[in-house]
């Protein structure tokens, strides 16, 4: 396992004091721990409709690292005493540094997806999978959450997914564009054949009902 903190959400590094640390690692606690229930359904619908599909959505921790009033902080976790005890969330008597535990990725990962980009993938399994599984949870949420930055840890069929999310409310965490990220999806998103054996509805044809 690895342990991962925020030092950086767009502002410049060294810029996410304590707080907004445990609000960003919260908030991708919550999209991973989303994203598995979604991959879970779609699972059910794959399995409902006789398609292949074998993906691993990754698992997580989301742990408060203990200070006492006479222990310091990890180096690791780059806060100092003086800050900890400052933070406006921490109640007088206990102070701690929120981390999200994830397995310990391997050097090889591949990048499906960014922010902004969606390509389709007709000639990769796992890219296959994932174009589908994106066109599954924009319809499954109502068109109100699509899959962003999509990343694996390998390049094989039981890879570990780990995504980011563009939600109408802007509220999944860092890198979440909100509608405009959805309506980009929705503009540049391409079918690839699992969308047509799902039986799952272009997406030109949603927002017409």
């Amino acid at each position: 396992m690895v342990a991962k903190r925020f030092f950086n959400v767009g502002a410049g590094p060294d810029t996410v004091d304590v707080s907004r640390n445990k609000q960003e690692l919260e908030s991708e606690a919550i999209r991973l721990a989303q994203t598995g229930y979604f991959y879970k359904c779609f699972q059910e619908v794959a399995e409902d409709r006789g398609v292949e599909i074998e993906l691993k959505v990754t698992t997580f921790l989301l742990v408060q690292e203990i200070v006492g009033a006479e222990t310091n902080p990890s180096p690791a976790s780059g806060v100092t005493s003086y800050e900890l005890q400052h933070e406006e969330d921490n109640t007088p008597d206990y102070h701690g540094v929120a981390w999200l535990l994830e397995p310990r990725r391997q050097k090889q990962f591949k990048k499906w997806t960014g922010t902004s980009e969606h390509p389709s993938y007709n000639n990769n399994m796992v890219g296959n999978i994932l174009t589908c599984f994106a066109h599954f949870v924009y319809l499954h949420s109502k068109q109100t959450i699509v899959m962003a930055d999509m990343q694996s840890i390998s390049f094989s069929p039981s890879s570990q997914l780990e995504p980011l999310a563009s939600a109408a409310n802007m509220k999944s965490g860092a890198g979440d564009h909100g509608q405009e990220g959805i309506d980009n999806y929705v503009k540049v998103h391409t079918c690839v054949d699992r969308c047509e054996s799902m039986r799952f509805e272009a997406l030109d044809l949603v927002g017409d009902k």
